[in-house]
């Protein structure tokens, strides 16, 4: 094991909804430096872009979803199940 190891910053994913990250993506856009980031930032997997862009887009989508409320996918499908269920039931009725 290398002795950088020991005095690397610790690698954590990158969350959009935690403030602490966005504030030093911020940071980084403005200064463009990684210099005072006391983390290194990891994707959950390799969208084959580079770093910036795709916490670029995570902010960005985070900040467009918490303005217009737009609704998770997952949540959508949910209803639109549980609607074709009820027009199920009635038509069985």
């Amino acid at each position: 094991m290398s002795k950088l190891d020991f005095f690397n910053r610790p690698w954590v994913q990158f969350d959009a909804s935690n403030k602490e990250h966005r504030k030093i993506f911020n940071q980084f856009k403005r200064t463009m430096s990684w210099g005072h980031n006391p983390y290194r930032f990891i994707l959950p997997e390799d969208p084959g872009f580079d770093l910036v862009s795709v916490l670029d887009k995570a902010v960005l989508s985070y900040y467009m979803d918490k303005e217009f409320g737009l609704p998770l996918p997952v949540e959508t499908a949910r209803k639109d199940v549980q609607k074709v269920r009820k027009m199920v039931d009635k038509r069985a009725d």
